[in-house]
């Protein structure tokens, strides 16, 4: 997938045309590390506070540690759970990204939170909550996930593993980082590995479940783990060497894919459209 127009990154400057969206505290947790790349691009001059990324999803991910294993169910579906903890981390991220970036915002929850002035402007998308069941259960594997993308290429996110406190991060230029330092993919040995999962909408389509199952004999480890951006996140650092699903959605997966990006691997969306089942597939090399 071809990369999109550089970014300009620019922290704590404030945009003459930000207006506040919501009422209430928008007050956010500073965190100790900055990132400050500029780059120059004719085509497009783009101003983010990169640092709203991080902060938002640190807070959020802070609040949801505080309630693992403790969630209140808020709808229980036949092949699924939303929990109260969904909405309000939502409401979080968002409160501030609408408040302190010009761009729309998509989320999982609640659609459009405010759409893009134009096909052409980057927009950001929120998984506040990935892994939702295994977050219910106690399981510790689901992330918060954020990222900013124009059209179907990502330029910049983060996904925040709050159980273990890892905020792994990317924009347009550094690479790949983990709690603010810088870090390189690991190159592990053994058998190649594979995470995927098999979403609900998915399950009763024969054709599908038998492609899936056969692209799965390439690979010599398989792992399902419950959450499509920690799976991506762990594919950018090393620790697995692939990802595929089919069926995911565009949330479950931009934030890992902005990782996957930074970190030199290599990925592929057979879709253009954000709101329809995506089939994704990602590998470090």
């Amino acid at each position: 997938m071809p990369f999109a127009p550089a970014l300009r990154l620019v922290l704590g400057e404030q945009l003459p045309y930000q207006k506040p969206l919501r009422s209430g505290n928008t007050s956010r947790l500073r965190i100790p590390y900055r990132i400050d790349t500029r780059v120059d691009n004719p085509a497009m001059s783009i101003v983010i506070n990169y640092e709203l990324l991080l902060a938002s999803a640190k807070a959020s991910g802070d609040f949801l540690r505080s309630r693992f294993a403790d969630a209140a169910i808020d709808t229980a579906l036949a092949r699924d759970v939303k929990l109260a903890e969904d909405r309000h981390s939502e409401e979080m991220v968002a409160a501030g990204l609408l408040s302190d970036s010009p761009w729309g915002v998509m989320s999982e929850e609640g659609g459009w939170l405010r759409e893009p002035a134009s096909p052409d402007d980057p927009y950001w998308v929120i998984d506040p909550l990935d892994g939702s069941y295994n977050f219910m259960r106690g399981i510790p594997l689901c992330a918060v996930s954020i990222a900013l993308c124009q059209g179907m290429t990502p330029l910049a996110g983060a996904v925040y593993d709050f159980v273990r406190d890892e905020l792994v991060h990317t924009n347009e230029t550094a690479g790949l980082y983990r709690n603010g330092e810088r870090i390189d993919r690991a190159a592990l040995g053994g058998p190649s590995s594979l995470s995927t999962g098999i979403p609900a909408a998915t399950r009763s389509n024969a054709e599908a479940a038998a492609k899936n199952a056969e692209s799965l004999n390439a690979w010599g480890k398989v792992r399902m783990i419950g959450s499509a951006a920690l799976s991506l996140s762990w594919v950018a650092q090393g620790k697995l060497d692939g990802y595929k699903e089919t069926g995911i959605r565009w949330w479950d997966v931009a934030g890992g894919l902005a990782l996957v990006r930074a970190s030199g691997g290599n990925f592929t969306v057979a879709n253009d459209d954000i709101w329809s089942p995506l089939e994704v597939s990602a590998n470090g090399r």
